[in-house]
C-alpha cells in the first residue's frame, strides 16, 4: 500500500513581471522570513487575492507598517464565503483599519524598474498603482506531478482523482489532503484532510468506511473582525430562503438560510459578530428544526437562552470540525474535571472554570 500526501503549491496567475525579487507567495516560514526582510526596506505593499490567505498575510503586512492593499478579482472580497451584502460588511471595517482594498480588479503587469525592482501594478482598466513588494495569496494547485508521472488519474480540475475510500485509480495507492481531488473538488482546509486521512487509515486496516464529503464551515478573526460561514451559506439548496439582519452601525451582517418551510436550517454567514456561530453551524449540521422565529436566531442570546440553544444540540454536534471536537466530548471532559488553568490568577480547579474557553453552556 501507499498513501500519497503531496500536498499543493501556491498558485500564482500569469501576470507579466510576476517572476523576480520583490514578488512572494505565502506559503512557507521562509516565505515569510523573506516577506518580512523585504518589508524593513519598503513603505507599499500590495496583496493579490482577497479571500482567508489573502487577508492574513494583508494584516502581517499592515501590522509590520507598510501602506497595504488588497487586490481581489472577484466583485467583493472572500467570494467563497461571503455574499455582496457580507463582503460589503467586511470591506468597510478593513479600510477603516487603514488598508486601501480594490475589487473587481484584474493584474495584468508587475512594473519594475531599471534595477529590476518592483514599481507598481498594471490593472486591465489601464489603471496604475505605486508600490515596492507584492504578495500573491491567490490559492492553491494540487502538487499531483508524482502521480502524473505514473499514471494515475487526475481530476478534471487538477489532483489525484480518488473515490470515496481514498484509492485512487490503483487500488493499491491511496491519495489524501490537498493532492486529492474527490468528485472533481480538492479541499484546501485541515478538517476535510483529516477526515481523508481517517478513511483511508481504515479502509487499509480493513475497516469498511467511506468519505462523503466535508464540512467547509469556518469560523475566524480576519484583521480583528469575527467572519463565519456554514453549511449552505449561499441557499443553493432547492427552495432555501435567507433571513438577514444587517446593523450598518455596528459594523455587522448575518444571514441564516432555511428550507423552504422555514423550519430548518441549512446554512448561514455571520460578519462582525459570530458569537452565534457555534449554535447555528450545529443546527445547520444536524438539520435542526427551528422554533418560533428564525430572525430571534441571529440576536447575540443572553445567558438563559444560549444555555436553552446548547441544550437543544446532539451529544453529536460538532463544535470544531478541524479536530472533530463533539458537543458530548466537551461536555465529558469539563465534568471529568477539564479546565483551562491561569497561572496568573493562580486559580484553583473551581475558580478557573469562569475563564474556561469551552462554552459552558453546552454543557
Amino acid at each position: 500500500m501507499l498513501v500519497l500526501a503531496t500536498g499543493s503549491r501556491p498558485f500564482v496567475p500569469p501576470i507579466t513581471g510576476s517572476e523576480g525579487p520583490g514578488a512572494f507567495v505565502y506559503r512557507t516560514l521562509d516565505d515569510l522570513f523573506a516577506i518580512e526582510a523585504a518589508a524593513r526596506k519598503s513603505k507599499r505593499a500590495a496583496v493579490i487575492g482577497g479571500g482567508l490567505l489573502g487577508l492574513e498575510a494583508s494584516r502581517a503586512l499592515h501590522a509590520l507598517g507598510l501602506q497595504t492593499s488588497v487586490i481581489e478579482f472577484a466583485a467583493r472580497l472572500m467570494p467563497m464565503q461571503l455574499d455582496a451584502r457580507g463582503g460589503h460588511t467586511l470591506r468597510s471595517h478593513i479600510e477603516a483599519l487603514g488598508l486601501s482594498v480594490l475589487t473587481d480588479m484584474s493584474t495584468t503587469e508587475i512594473l519594475r524598474n531599471d534595477a529590476g525592482a518592483v514599481r507598481a501594478l498594471r490593472f486591465s482598466n489601464g489603471s496604475i498603482l505605486e508600490l515596492d513588494m507584492v504578495v500573491f495569496s491567490a490559492g492553491i494547485r494540487p502538487r499531483d506531478e508524482l502521480a502524473t508521472a505514473c499514471g494515475l488519474t487526475r481530476g478534471t480540475r487538477g489532483g489525484i482523482a480518488i473515490d470515496d475510500q481514498c484509492r485512487t485509480s490503483d487500488p493499491e495507492i491511496f491519495a489524501i489532503g490537498e493532492c486529492a481531488s474527490w468528485n472533481t473538488q480538492v479541499f484546501g482546509l485541515v478538517g476535510p484532510g483529516y477526515a481523508l486521512a481517517k478513511v483511508a487509515a481504515q479502509t487499509i486496516a480493513g475497516v469498511a468506511a467511506s468519505f462523503e464529503g466535508a464540512d467547509l464551515s469556518t469560523k475566524l478573526k480576519l484583521l480583528g473582525v469575527d467572519v463565519a460561514s456554514f453549511g449552505d451559506a449561499f441557499g443553493m439548496s432547492e427552495g432555501a430562503r435567507s433571513v438577514c439582519v444587517e446593523n450598518e452601525h455596528a459594523g455587522t451582517y448575518k444571514r441564516l438560510v432555511l428550507s423552504a418551510d422555514g423550519k430548518t436550517v441549512l446554512g448561514g454567514m455571520l460578519v462582525g459578530d459570530a458569537s452565534e456561530y457555534a449554535v447555528l453551524s450545529s443546527m445547520a449540521r444536524d438539520a435542526s428544526v427551528v422554533a418560533g422565529h428564525p430572525e430571534a436566531l441571529l440576536v447575540t442570546q443572553a445567558a438563559g437562552a444560549k444555555a436553552a440553544l446548547g441544550a437543544s444540540m446532539s451529544e453529536t454536534s460538532l463544535v470544531c470540525s478541524c479536530n472533530g471536537v463533539s458537543k458530548g466530548d466537551l461536555c465529558s471532559a469539563v465534568r471529568a474535571g477539564a479546565c483551562d488553568f491561569d497561572s496568573r490568577r493562580g486559580s484553583t480547579h473551581a475558580q478557573s472554570l469562569k475563564f474556561c474557553p469551552i462554552p459552558v453552556w453546552l454543557a
